[in-house]
């Protein structure tokens, strides 16, 4: 398979736009982190080398959301309070990636040998 990076960084870029707003605008965190979690799974399948920076893109979009909310004003639907909260969307990401990468299709290259099947025997 092709390894496409700039689409798949846009496109990582994207989902992490999405999903910041996502967070902003909803009560509750899971459907943002899921999204997190399968956006970094397909991404990072299409794109192994860069699995990394993709993670790390989804991953920070939340925590991303949350600082520029508060730079702007706008209250956050709920507030960061620990390590765990930093660290969820993006261990959540790093794990999307690694199930990416380990599920990605590879296609195998043709194997050439100069033999016929009688000279194998």
């Amino acid at each position: 398979m092709k390894q496409n990076s700039f689409w798949t960084i846009a496109l990582a870029l994207i989902a992490g736009i999405v999903v910041g707003s996502l967070d902003m605008t909803m009560g509750y965190a899971p459907l943002p982190h899921i999204t997190v979690l399968v956006g970094a799974a397909i991404l990072s399948a299409f794109n192994v080398k860069q699995a990394w920076l993709i993670a790390f893109i989804l991953g920070g979009s939340i925590l991303i959301a949350h600082g520029i909310a508060g730079i702007v004003g706008i209250t956050p639907p709920y507030v960061i309070k620990n390590l765990a909260d930093i660290l969820r969307p993006i261990a959540l990401a790093i794990g999307g990636a690694f199930i990416g990468v380990k599920t990605s299709i590879n296609m195998a290259k043709p194997q050439i040998d100069n033999y016929s099947e009688e000279a194998k025997l």
